[in-house]
């Protein structure tokens, strides 16, 4: 091989690198800037019956009371 053909593929090596980088830090970015769901607060939702109440505990998991099975399946 010449030394022409193997900067040349260096140069290939080098810039397939940097695009393979580029594509990831956009995935971060994208995945950070991403909203979360709301956790708390009031909202109102079409077709309940009844008022439904959802509680997180202090790992995060959701618990849902409601005054009928249909909402709480609906829920």
């Amino acid at each position: 091989m010449k030394r022409s053909q193997v900067s040349r593929i260096g140069m290939g090596i080098l810039i397939l690198l940097l695009v393979i980088i580029l594509v990831a830090a956009v995935l971060v970015v994208s995945a950070i800037r991403r909203p979360f769901p709301t956790t708390s607060g009031t909202v109102t939702v079409a077709g309940l019956d009844l008022e439904v109440n959802i509680l997180r505990d202090d790992l995060g998991i959701p618990h849902i009371y409601a005054d009928s099975e249909k909402d709480l399946f609906f829920v």
